[in-house]
């Protein structure tokens, strides 16, 4: 069967549930092939399939890749009600409001004044005291921010409760903690369905887009791949000693360039 959005998933759990064996087709492939859509065509589909010239796609399952997914979507909404809390502190007190002072972005939230020893440290950097209008706002993100912190505490519980055990060797690697683990295990399935390193890498977006003509050829980018991957991919090389001094050292240069 085609791929029809979100709508084939349950057809083909419930399909694959009672014994029989289903081939995804992605849609896209088919048109490259055969062209427009039509009846006729689409008897044509099924040769093609089965003279192997499209392959069915791989279908995913297994509770922990919806769980890590859905965990990376609430980390980017806390992302942005950080942002806006920044946005409103910065404006009004011009400070930088997650860093090891985390008791003072619940007071000024709460609209609290600040004790002397508070004032003292934040004398330069204090600017004009947010409205009414502002701090209600503020109250609300800080609220938000917790629940939002809360729900993937939840989260995060749930997926190391049913995590395998190629995840707990995987999380043995320095660097790459419980929930990456989960993350890159969920996503690269099973790899064997990989003809290669090689195909690895690109499914995982860390191969070069390469662009031949002739006897010339380029590299420009890298190749989209899986975002969940690369974000995962990411996070464990920042935590890592030896990429860490290095990204440090990137993060100290862009902030010089910047001032």
């Amino acid at each position: 069967m085609e791929a029809t959005g979100p709508y084939f998933y349950y057809l083909h759990e419930k399909l694959t549930e009672k014994g029989y064996k289903v081939t995804i087709i992605n849609p896209l492939h088919l048109s490259e092939i055969l062209g427009k859509k039509t009846g006729k065509v689409d008897a044509q589909r099924l040769l093609v399939y089965m003279t192997g010239v499209v392959k069915g796609l791989y279908i995913p399952t297994g509770e922990i890749r919806e769980l890590t997914r859905y965990r990376e979507s609430l980390m980017r909404k806390i992302t942005q009600v950080k942002n806006k809390i920044r946005k409103f502190l910065e404006i009004g007190y011009k400070i930088e409001p997650f860093d090891k002072r985390g008791m003072l972005l619940e007071k000024l939230s709460r609209g609290e004044g600040l004790s002397e020893e508070e004032k003292d440290e934040l004398k330069e950097k204090l600017g004009r005291n947010l409205n009414d209008a502002e701090k209600l706002a503020l109250k609300q993100l800080v609220e938000l921010l917790k629940s939002l912190e809360a729900m993937v505490k939840e989260v995060e519980d749930m997926i190391v409760s049913k995590i395998p055990q190629p995840v707990v060797e995987l999380s043995k690697i320095p660097g790459v903690g419980l929930i990456s683990a989960a993350t890159i295990y969920a996503e690269f399935g099973d790899v064997s369905r990989f003809s290669s390193s090689k195909a690895a890498r690109a499914y995982a977006g860390f191969a070069p887009r390469t662009k031949q003509s002739g006897e010339s050829e380029s590299h420009s980018g890298m190749i989209r791949g899986n975002k969940y991957l690369r974000r995962a991919f990411f996070l464990v090389a920042r935590r890592s000693e030896c990429f860490k001094e290095y990204y440090d050292r990137l993060v100290s240069r862009w902030k010089r360039l910047s001032t």
